[in-house]
């Protein structure tokens, strides 16, 4: 985790990559929809990964994130990323730039711990994809 605070934030822009590949695969329309309005990950995404959860989360909501961030690491926060912009894909389809921005920035506080656990849960993320998409992201920054 000491890469997210090094010069240029190397960790955090690799954790956008991987965000940004994991949008596109687990939900397409929604990938292109905020590629079209020009929303990327370090728009919305900074507090997520550089807090591990813990600004604009309710507390029973970062408790359960950190017991699951302690037994299995970075990957509970993928998905709880994820799971915030699955849970809001239809009201961020019909949003513009400043209306999706605003979507995501609140998203953590509106959201129900249970359900937000529950779907971040289910969304199947596998060691080898964050490390393949780590290797593209290597390749593309050398």
């Amino acid at each position: 985790m000491a890469g997210l605070f090094m010069m240029n934030l190397p960790l955090l822009n690799k954790y956008f990559f991987q965000l940004q590949r994991l949008l596109g695969m687990h939900m397409p329309l929604l990938y292109n929809h905020l590629a079209q309005q020009g929303v990327e990950p370090t728009m919305y995404a900074s507090q997520w990964f550089m807090t591990v959860c813990i600004y604009n989360f309710p507390f029973s909501t970062v408790v359960r994130v950190w017991d699951i961030f302690l037994a299995e690491g970075v990957k509970i926060i993928f998905r709880i990323a994820l799971a915030l912009l699955k849970l809001n894909q239809e009201v961020l389809l019909n949003e513009s730039f400043e209306q999706i921005l605003q979507t995501l920035k609140q998203a953590p506080s509106r959201q129900d711990s249970d359900s937000l656990i529950q779907v971040a849960l289910s969304i199947k993320l596998k060691n080898k994809t964050l490390k393949d998409i780590e290797s593209e992201w290597l390749a593309q920054t050398m």
